[in-house]
C-alpha cells in the first residue's frame, strides 16, 4: 500500500495520546489502568521524582475510580509566566506533552511535581483526575478530564490530612480499567517489595 500526504494525520496536543494510548502506556500485562496506577505509585516513592513519600493509602470509592493519598511532597500550586501569561505550574505539568520527550535527569521535578513526566498521559486517559495538594494551612484542588482542565486550581474549604490523586479512567480509551487490590499488590511486589510494604489499602 502506498501513502500520500492526504493519508497522513498529524495529531496535536493530548489528542495524540487519546488516539494512540498504546504508544504511551505499558500494555504488556493486559490491564492499561493498572499500568497507569503503578507508574503513579513509582513517582511517589522514587527519590528522583522528588515526592519522597513514606506512606501511601489506596482506596476504591463507592462511586468508582481509585483514590491515592500520600504524605510526600504534593503537586505544585505556585504560578509561572509563559509568553507573558501567568498560570499555575500544575497546568503545565498535566497538559504539556513536552515532558514525554525530555530525559528525566533534565526535568526539574521540584518545580513541576512528581507527576509531570506522565501528567499528560494520565490526563488524556482519564474521565476525571482530581488532585489535592497541601501547602502550609491550605488545601488546593484542581481537576482535569480527557486532556483538558475541568476545574481550575483553587483553595478548597474541605480539610485534608494528606495529598490526594483521584482517578476515574475513560473506558473508551483504557483497556480493562478494572483495578483491584490484589492486582496492585502483585504488580508492586514484582517491581519492588520495599515499596509494597509502604502501601496501605483501605
Amino acid at each position: 500500500m502506498q501513502y500520500n500526504h492526504d493519508d497522513i494525520k498529524i495529531l496535536k496536543g493530548l489528542e495524540v495520546i487519546r488516539k494512540r494510548p498504546g504508544f504511551y502506556i505499558d500494555t504488556s500485562n493486559g490491564n492499561d489502568g493498572l499500568s497507569v496506577i503503578i507508574e503513579i505509585i513509582k513517582t511517589l516513592f522514587l527519590s528522583k521524582y522528588k515526592s519522597e513519600s513514606t506512606k501511601v493509602i489506596i482506596s476504591f470509592p463507592k462511586y468508582g475510580g481509585v483514590l491515592i493519598k500520600y504524605n510526600g511532597k504534593g503537586m505544585p500550586i505556585q504560578s509561572e509566566t509563559t509568553d507573558g501569561i501567568s498560570h499555575p505550574i500544575i497546568y503545565t505539568s498535566m497538559l504539556s506533552t513536552n515532558f514525554l520527550f525530555i530525559e528525566e535527569n533534565k526535568i526539574d521535578f521540584n518545580k513541576y511535581g512528581h507527576l509531570c513526566k506522565i501528567g499528560a498521559i494520565i490526563n488524556a486517559v482519564c474521565e476525571e483526575i482530581t488532585i489535592i495538594s497541601l501547602d502550609k494551612d491550605n488545601a488546593y484542588s484542581v481537576s482535569f478530564s480527557r486532556g483538558g482542565i475541568c476545574n481550575l486550581l483553587e483553595i478548597t474549604d474541605t480539610k485534608y490530612e494528606l495529598n490526594q490523586i483521584y482517578l476515574n479512567f475513560d473506558e473508551t480509551i483504557i483497556n480493562n480499567p478494572l483495578i483491584t487490590i490484589e492486582g496492585i499488590k502483585q504488580a508492586i511486589e514484582a517491581y519492588d517489595t520495599d515499596i509494597s510494604n509502604k502501601i496501605i489499602f483501605s
